[in-house]
C-alpha cells in the first residue's frame, strides 16, 4: 500500500466522522420553539404530528424535537395549503359567474 491511498483512506474516514459530528450538533427545536419559528401554534404541530405529515424526532423525555429540515417541510405543506385554497376559491367564483 503506497502513502497516498493509505492517506485517502485517512482522510475519507475524516470526512465521515466530520459529517456525522456534524449532524450531531444540528440545532433542534421543542415545540414551542419550532411554534414561535413558525408563526403557528403547538396545537397545529400536533395536528400535523397526528396525521403523520410531519414526523418530529422523540426524545427519551418524550418532547418533540424538530431540525431545520421539519421547518423547510412545515413552509413547504403551508405555501402548497394557501395555492390550493386559492386555486379552489377562484374556480368557484368562477363558477359563481
Amino acid at each position: 500500500m503506497t502513502g497516498n491511498s493509505r492517506e485517502a483512506k485517512i482522510g475519507n474516514a475524516q470526512h465521515t466522522t466530520k459529517e456525522k459530528y456534524s449532524d450531531m450538533r444540528e440545532k433542534k427545536y421543542r415545540i414551542r420553539e419550532m411554534a414561535d419559528i413558525l408563526g403557528g401554534s403547538t396545537d397545529t404541530l400536533r395536528f400535523y404530528e397526528k396525521k403523520q405529515v410531519m414526523r418530529p424526532e422523540k426524545g427519551e423525555n418524550g418532547y418533540r424535537y424538530y431540525t431545520k429540515e421539519d421547518i423547510r417541510n412545515f413552509l413547504w405543506i403551508r405555501m402548497f395549503w394557501i395555492s390550493l385554497k386559492r386555486t379552489c376559491f377562484r374556480r368557484w367564483k368562477r363558477k359563481e359567474l
